[in-house]
């Protein structure tokens, strides 16, 4: 089992692999979640020990998420994904979006709510901020 330090590196591996496609040196992750470098180091060897990266050696080097990393954080690994935007008024919020889109006792109005788990950073989104996600690409659904 993950402890919570591990998950929350291994979303910021896959959050900067998804968005620049090269392997992502350990000083990357450091600067992301603000962790000394000597942390993520030592983690990355335990999860590379445990498959969940793998480590690519040379100067260009770092390290690129294993299928095991998107496994055990619930996210599938998609080709060509296509970003559902999250806007904070009419503003698009740059560099997060909807990755996953849960709809929970649809029949009910009163109890019918939406869980949405969100690829990129979330800090950027505010305690009581009004936020609308979508429009998704097939069925263009919009939640405010």
């Amino acid at each position: 089992m993950l402890s919570s330090t591990q998950r929350e590196i291994l979303d910021a591996l896959i959050r900067l692999y998804e968005e620049k496609k090269v392997a992502i040196k350990g000083e990357d992750i450091s600067n992301l979640l603000e962790r000394s470098p000597g942390t993520i180091r030592n983690q990355m060897q335990t999860l590379k020990a445990l498959g969940y990266v793998d480590g690519v050696p040379g100067p260009k080097g770092g390290y690129t998420p294993a299928i095991k990393a998107y496994e055990a954080l619930g996210i599938e690994p998609v080709e060509k994904p296509v970003e559902v935007p999250i806007f904070r008024k009419s503003e698009k919020i740059a560099g997060i979006t909807a990755h996953k889109i849960v709809f929970v006792k649809v029949p009910d109005p009163t109890e019918c709510r939406a869980v949405i788990s969100i690829k990129g950073d979330t800090r950027k989104i505010n305690d009581g901020d009004m936020i609308r996600v979508g429009p998704t690409p097939i069925n263009h659904v919009i939640i405010k």
